[in-house]
């Protein structure tokens, strides 16, 4: 048993968790290798292209139209394939593989606009608002809010900032998902948000750091208020969230670092390092004595 051949579909499923596991700036990278240890029969191009997509989604890939970046996420992804670019008012045709994208010419469908414009007002303060957030907080990120109306209004914010320096051997990932829900007619709305941060050094070893944390609370959601109270709310959560990194940081070396090694030698005596200096330098005393 121990020699038995994996099935094309175990290798396919192996293949598809390095992939959607790759650190930051990496997926490419990542997709090349496996496709060299699984063969191009198992990861065929329309495999692969299926993986990119839920990659790119799953990650909040960036795309460039008209000089400016968009995110993909799942919020965006329409029935067809492509994806909504909100401040566009249009939807994009993406390649996935080489992560570029074109205004599709086929129009939003009479419903989508309607659910669209019925969020708008809500939409485009906390979006602006958070737009001006992120220069301050997060210079370089990406920004992309979705709204829409159902049996309320939605709204959605997404953000998204990558550095790399591969060449440095290292690269990070900061991902957020802020998400508003007004029940109709009401003042009051329901804001969650999840942070994701992966950061990975691999010179000479291979370390990772892959944290998020989870967020709820209730704000003012009329359309003078709602920007500024979503604003002040996620920067109150995410220098929570910073802070405690930096308590990881700090401690790192007392808790993590000390629990990879031996805390004493095999005596289970601590080592008395004065004994040995003391030692050494009678030593040399002695033997400067002599000459």
């Amino acid at each position: 048993m121990a020699d038995e051949e994996l099935s094309p579909a175990q290798k396919l499923a192996i293949a598809a968790n390095f992939v959607l596991n790759s650190p930051p700036a990496q997926t490419s990278n990542v997709m090349d290798d496996v496709r060299t240890l699984v063969g191009p029969s198992v990861l065929a191009p329309d495999k692969e292209a299926s993986l990119l997509a839920r990659a790119n989604k799953e990650r909040f890939a960036a795309v460039e139209v008209d000089g400016r970046k968009v995110l993909l996420t799942p919020h965006g992804e329409m029935p067809n394939g492509s994806f909504l670019d909100p401040r566009g008012g249009c939807m994009l045709e993406v390649d996935h593989k080489a992560l570029t994208a074109k205004k599709s010419p086929e129009p939003l469908s009479a419903a989508v606009q309607t659910s669209i414009d019925g969020a708008r007002a809500i939409r485009d303060a906390v979006d602006g608002e958070m737009e001006a957030y992120l220069k301050a907080f997060l210079p370089g990120a990406v920004l992309t809010s979705y709204g829409s109306t159902g049996n309320g209004i939605k709204v959605v914010c997404c953000v998204s900032g990558v550095v790399a320096e591969l060449n440095n051997y290292w690269a990070g990932a900061w991902r957020a998902e802020w998400t508003l829900e007004v029940p109709m007619g009401g003042s009051i709305g329901t804001l969650t948000g999840k942070v994701v941060v992966h950061v990975h050094y691999f010179e000479d070893g291979n370390v990772q750091l892959d944290d998020k944390a989870v967020f709820q609370c209730e704000i003012p959601a009329t359309p003078s208020e709602v920007g500024s109270e979503f604003v002040a709310k996620v920067r109150e959560q995410e220098q929570a969230f910073m802070a405690k990194l930096e308590d990881v940081y700090t401690n790192m070396s007392d808790s993590v670092l000390q629990g990879l090694r031996r805390r004493l030698p095999v005596t289970r005596t601590k080592f008395d390092w004065d004994k040995l200096a003391v030692a050494k330098l009678a030593g040399d005393l002695q033997r400067a004595a002599a000459k």
